[in-house]
């Protein structure tokens, strides 16, 4: 399995299903890979109790049709890090409303076209806006907004950009599952690789540091915007091509 957070999934799933399972598992990517794919497992593994196949096949079906009593009930107890049964109920339920309204996930990015790419961004992750979870002396999750941070607040949004690679790119290493016809809305623009944005996390900003890409002291999105203009010069239909191999090979050396 490659050191990746989807390597998790089933890469013949249909792409109904990976769609939603992989924006899952990439909402749930933060910490080390071993945690998330052992949080990942835990996850599925309610869900088959609600009617999924244990592949996630069915993914779909279950998310458009689940009440939210019972994915409380069955999520009871579930934690990844700072994530709670309650985040990924809240999740469901956006997806619920999404995939009932557009179809996919894919045509509600269409949906939020703009010929800003980052705009088309912020208007997609205004979906998943809602309000901050009260603090409390007990910890009750990150809230919605976790699973598509928006770039309007300055963040990275390293784990959306990283989703969006999987969806929008199709070679040996991510799946292009946006090019089945079946997600697209044809009368909408199709997402393209030539308007993603670098998936910036430590690795990727400190090899950028050395190579004089950004002399930012901390990643933001105008980090982000900085290391994707880079890459765009070098190659304008794709600018996110060596993310996997340039990461890795930063990760490879921390270990060292």
């Amino acid at each position: 399995m490659r050191e990746d957070p989807i390597g998790h999934l089933d890469p013949t799933l249909p792409a109904e299903d990976f769609e939603v399972a992989s924006f899952i598992v990439a909402g749930l990517a933060y910490g080390r890979v071993e945690q998330i794919q052992k949080s990942v497992k835990a996850l599925f593994e309610r869900f088959v109790l609600l009617g999924i196949a244990p592949n996630s096949l069915g993914l779909k079906i279950l998310i458009c049709e689940v009440r939210p009593e019972d994915l409380k009930k069955v999520l009871k107890g579930w934690v990844h890090r700072m994530n709670t049964g309650d985040d990924i109920t809240s999740l469901c339920m956006t997806l619920q409303k999404l995939l009932l309204t557009h179809g996919s996930l894919c045509a509600a990015y269409q949906k939020s076209f703009d010929e800003n790419p980052q705009k088309q961004l912020e208007q997609f992750c205004a979906l998943f806006e809602a309000k901050m979870v009260s603090k409390t002396k007990k910890w009750r999750g990150t809230g919605l907004s976790w699973f598509a941070c928006s770039p309007a607040n300055g963040t990275t949004c390293k784990r959306l950009q990283m989703w969006l690679r999987w969806m929008v790119r199709k070679d040996h290493l991510d799946p292009g599952t946006w090019h089945s016809p079946i997600l697209v809305n044809a009368a909408l623009p199709k997402p393209c690789a030539s308007r993603l944005f670098f998936p910036v996390d430590t690795h990727i900003f400190n090899w950028s540091k050395e190579m004089g890409i950004t002399k930012r002291n901390s990643p933001n999105w105008k980090c982000v915007e900085e290391i994707t203009e880079f890459f765009r010069k070098l190659h304008p239909e794709d600018p996110v091509k060596y993310d996997f191999a340039i990461c890795h090979m930063m990760m490879r050396r921390f270990r060292s």
